[in-house]
């Protein structure tokens, strides 16, 4: 019984040293970017991203709302980016090429910003037709997506494909395209609306 034992010890010991000494799945790799994403962790990011580390941080200047709003509302609109919440649902390898599909859930930013530019469309015209000030028009500005930002739930769910593939580092994440699906699911929708509103202005 007890050599019985000690084999059965021996073949866990080994199993857990093998499990531990290998390689992380493509699965493994979507996972530890998704959670460097939430932390925005520049550095963890750049270990499992072919692309550039800083595309996958926040930054209030790729809205073009640098200046105009405060640091406060930065990082209001950081923190809720970074809050989203994932689910890995089944990965399909092919040799060197992974697919990873997930589901993320996070806060409706198409729609908040939508609604945002729409209000303050309709009050900015009265401003101006009262000489308000540059400062008056962008206090006007971030006011109103502040309550749309604060009034906006986790509520936004949708599925995404994430590619990797295998280099001599291990499994890699693609470089995402700007109309990547994955782009739009964990910005909540904010992706399609700034590229419907850039084709609706440059029509």
């Amino acid at each position: 019984m007890k050599k019985l034992f000690a084999v059965l010890l021996a073949a866990a010991m080994c199993f857990a040293l093998f499990a531990c000494g290998s390689d992380p799945t493509p699965s493994d790799v979507v996972k530890s970017y998704l959670d460097a994403v939430k932390a925005q962790d520049q550095e963890a990011i750049a270990k499992v991203y072919a692309g550039e580390a800083k595309d996958a941080l926040f930054d209030a200047g790729d809205l073009g709302e640098e200046d105009e709003m405060s640091e406060a509302f930065d990082k209001s609109m950081g923190d809720k980016f970074a809050a989203f919440e994932y689910t890995v649902k089944d990965e399909k390898v092919d040799g060197d090429k992974a697919t990873v599909n997930v589901t993320l859930k996070t806060y409706n930013f198409g729609e908040v910003f939508s609604a945002a530019i729409e209000e303050y469309m309709s009050q900015a015209i009265a401003l101006l037709f009262s000489d308000a000030s540059e400062e008056e028009m962008d206090a006007l500005m971030e006011k109103i997506f502040t309550e749309k930002l604060e009034a906006a739930s986790l509520d936004y769910e949708s599925d995404a494909a994430i590619d990797l593939t295998k280099t001599d580092e291990g499994w890699k994440i693609d470089k995402f395209g700007d109309d990547s699906d994955f782009l739009n699911a964990v910005s909540g929708g904010l992706a399609d609306y700034l590229q419907g509103l850039g084709g609706s202005l440059s029509d």
